[in-house]
């Protein structure tokens, strides 16, 4: 299996602290509506709509199996917000409507993890438990991240922490993303999109993860 080389987040600060970016600010619950640049009016209510497109280049880079990945993992310009649907471990967003506008966006769900390599366990119940990272991105323009960490905790459900933000694709190969409290991150996808690099972690998308265990197991 393919090892994604680590990369440091090439930027990351407080949206605050910087004025001149206010015009890419995601917008907030305030809004209704707005309009796209050719002057069309769209809003966060009905089915939404995402022009499947690859504004950056498509998936032309990397190897064949690099490019076959990165088509299963179809981004597009929003059109009209799609609603969000609560699902799993996915909870009602709190903030639907703060998006970027007109952002890029994955067409559909896709989900990236990471476990740590670390076992640990707890008394009384069976089996090891890892620390682990979930980032879900929506085709709303919002993603979800969850951690669960393991150290020190006496019962399976570890310690959970969540956050909400909005998203877009900024490249074809790189996301930016900002929290509901106003810290802005990029990251880069590698790999026909299917690891994700933030800092010195990589996530691996769940499909692609499932696969790759498979070759790894022969099963």
């Amino acid at each position: 299996m393919k090892k994604a080389k680590l990369l440091m987040v090439l930027c990351s600060w407080m949206f605050l602290a910087l004025p001149a970016c206010k015009d890419s600010r995601p917008r907030t619950g305030n809004e209704t509506s707005h309009r796209t640049a050719g002057g069309a009016e769209k809003s966060s209510g009905g089915a939404g709509s995402i022009e499947q497109l690859e504004p950056f280049g498509g998936c032309n880079t990397g190897d064949a199996e690099d490019r076959e990945w990165c088509a299963r993992y179809q981004i597009g310009r929003m059109g009209t917000q799609p609603p969000h649907v609560p699902v799993g471990e996915i909870p009602a967003d709190p903030n639907v409507s703060r998006i970027f506008d007109s952002p890029v966006v994955f067409v559909s769900t896709q989900l990236y993890v990471w476990f740590s390599s670390q076992t640990y366990t707890i008394e009384g119940y069976g089996g090891e438990f890892r620390n682990q990272q979930s980032f879900y991105f929506l085709p709303t323009g919002r993603y979800f991240y969850k951690s669960v960490r393991y150290e020190g905790q006496t019962t399976p459900e570890g310690q959970v922490a969540v956050n909400w933000g909005s998203y877009r694709f900024t490249g074809n190969e790189e996301i930016e993303v900002e929290s509901d409290e106003g810290e802005r991150i990029s990251m880069q996808l590698k790999l026909g999109r299917r690891n994700l690099i933030w800092g010195n972690t990589t996530f691996g998308e769940v499909d692609w993860e499932r696969e790759a265990l498979r070759r790894q197991t022969g099963q």
